[in-house]
């Protein structure tokens, strides 16, 4: 009866501080060494939905992350602090991660590895995390000092402190934590970044960095080292890590590598210490804690319709200088902070804007110091593939590319009607590959057997496709049915935008199969003086979310080719009359009038 005794109270005992020892020997997942391992749940700390109901009433400061993608993360272990836990999971709410990945310290240094893991779930009260043990045997693969010690882990508060949250935010979510031992220097931790990399292309995967700042010293001192280290975080300041007050440098180092490599920057969310938080200003000895994420940036594009450089545009350059032209929307700062700026370029860049054979009624020819005065204004791209890219013969056409090769523009397209590799370029924006696809129809019939393998291939090879597409009949306000028909197939063989031109005046939207067809945006830079419609033009302004497209929509006006922004009431006309002739549900139309569409992926 004394031994039963003793049994219950030491199974008790066990099961207080997480686990129970059920040891057997048994090989891991990947190496087959057999190490010792325990048949039992970790268990969180605290356990009880009383303490997360009372640390999730506080008031909450939120990022706007919406449509944008978190890729990591800093949070503190320090319960003291777990309002700002909660503050920090609930930003994450509306996003879904396969896998969250904690960093933390081996605060004790206790164990045999460098690096330490589980491959035991835990318990919480929100139901069982599950532990990702597929990452957990791929790190095993890649990192040679991970140990699978699941005691040393029971035992840490900067893992025990978060599943609760983790299973709570994320209720689908798998677990994998890690410890990292102080001795990690930076090579090691670059390299565990670049391998917790290798584990997100087929998963979505969170990785966070349980870590406290500031310890020991007062609340004034901890603010200042506080700084210091949301500087470093900010300016992505590698070499600079090890060298702020944090219990875990190797951690916040891993996390900042990660992001770069995934071209991820850091906002912050929220800064604030022991002292601070408890009341008690004048405590000697406090804990500083920050939390914020990694951001992966959004994808910004400009897009501009028809620019022409010749003829009457050509005099009113020689009469007022190129800036006269950009000058009015320039001085609004219309054109920054975009990855690509891009407008469809009507004429050729030849040698000193020469003209060659064959003449032509409507024949354009720009000089490259001309066009080279738009990079002033971040224009970056030209769709070329339009019924003036052969105004110069071929000779024109390998000048124009030659040319822009040498002032530093990219470009796609070939003459109309020609598909071919000329007709794609793709660009890498943020590890990302955005495929610019530029087409014509115009005085032509185009193959629809090649378009439907182009558009298939740039589909596989690129994260994004927008087509540009010159067609149409010019000053029609109404797209036609073989618009319509060709745009569909598009879509149909993988394009995610359409954006037409060459009617010279602004034609009509549709969202088809959820995405954005805007059938002719109008001109951009022209001299059709005698069209009030031909000077009234559309600017799409596209960013590319990890889940969501928004496009907003500008309308703008042309004065004898100078381009400026509209009155809002002459926006608001413009912005009714899409609508008037788009093919758009209800929702779609409220959306255009006010300027701005969203499209979920």
């Amino acid at each position: 009866m004394k031994r039963f005794t003793i049994s219950i109270f030491l199974i008790s005992s066990l099961l207080a501080v997480g686990l129970i020892y059920f040891s057997e020997i048994e090989p891991t997942a990947i190496t087959g060494k057999y190490v010792k391992v325990t048949k039992a749940y970790h268990s969180a700390e605290p356990n009880d939905k009383e303490f997360y109901d009372t640390v999730y009433s506080f008031n909450k400061n939120m990022l706007d992350l919406e449509g944008r993608k978190p890729v990591a993360g800093i949070v503190p272990h320090h319960l003291l602090a777990g309002d700002m836990i909660a503050e920090f999971y609930e930003n994450l709410k509306e996003h879904e991660y396969d896998t969250v990945v904690m960093l933390g310290p081996n605060h004790f240094m206790s164990g045999e590895a460098e690096l330490i893991t589980s491959i035991y779930d835990w318990q919480t009260p929100f139901g069982t995390l599950e532990c990702d043990s597929e990452i957990i045997s791929s790190l095993e693969r890649e990192y040679a000092t991970l140990g699978i010690e699941p005691e040393v882990v029971d035992r840490e508060h900067a893992m025990t402190s978060h599943v609760g949250f983790i299973k709570k935010t994320f209720p689908n979510a798998r677990f994998v934590p890690l410890l990292l031992h102080p001795n990690i220097d930076s090579s090691g931790a670059k390299v565990l970044a670049m391998n917790l990399d290798k584990i997100m292309t087929n998963k979505q995967v969170l990785v966070l960095a349980s870590a406290d700042f500031a310890h020991y010293t007062d609340s004034e001192t901890a603010s200042l080292y506080d700084k210091k280290s949301i500087q470093v975080l900010s300016d992505m300041e590698l070499s600079e890590v090890y060298g702020i007050e944090v219990d875990s440098p190797s951690a916040i180092y891993t996390i900042l590598s990660f992001a770069k490599i995934n071209v991820a920057g850091f906002e912050l969310l929220n800064n604030s210490n022991s002292a601070l938080l408890s009341g008690k200003e004048d405590i000697e000895e406090t804990t500083s804690y920050i939390t914020g994420f990694f951001v992966e940036e959004n994808i910004r594009m400009l897009f501009f319709g028809d620019m022409m450089l010749d003829r009457y545009v050509g005099d009113r350059i020689e009469e007022n200088g190129f800036e006269y032209l950009l000058e009015e929307l320039d001085k609004s700062g219309f054109f920054s902070d975009y990855d690509i700026i891009s407008a469809n370029l009507e004429g050729t860049v030849t040698d000193d804007g020469k003209y060659y054979a064959p003449v032509k009624k409507y024949d354009f020819a720009f000089k490259p110091e001309q066009v080279q005065k738009l990079k002033d204004y971040g224009i970056n791209f030209f769709s070329l593939s339009n019924n003036h890219f052969a105004d110069q013969g071929d000779k024109g056409m390998l000048e124009t590319r030659k040319n822009l090769d040498e002032l530093g523009f990219m470009y796609a397209g070939c003459y109309s009607g020609m598909v071919a590799d000329c007709s794609v370029s793709t660009i890498e924006i943020n590890d990302k590959k955005i495929g610019m696809v530029a087409l014509s129809t115009t005085g032509t019939n185009i193959n629809q057997a090649k378009i439907k393998e182009l558009i298939n291939d740039a589909a596989e090879k690129n994260d994004f496709v927008i087509v540009n597409i010159h067609w149409g009949e010019e000053y029609e306000k109404q797209f036609d049915f073989s618009q319509e028909n060709l745009a569909h197939n598009l879509v149909d063989e993988g394009a995610d935008m359409i954006i037409g031109h060459h009617p010279h005046v602004i034609q009509g939207v549709e969202i088809y199969k959820n995405k954005p067809i805007f059938y002719s945006l109008g001109n951009f830079i022209f001299d059709q003086y005698f069209s009030v419609e031909a000077q009234k033009e559309l600017a799409l302004e596209v960013e590319i979310g990890y889940n969501n497209l928004t496009i907003s929509l500008h309308p703008l006006t042309s004065n004898l080719s100078q381009v400026q922004l509209m009155s809002e009431n002459d926006k608001l006309e413009v912005l009714e009359n899409i609508v008037e002739i788009s093919n758009l549900d209800t929702e779609y139309k409220k959306q255009v009038l006010l300027g701005e569409i969203k499209i979920n992926k």
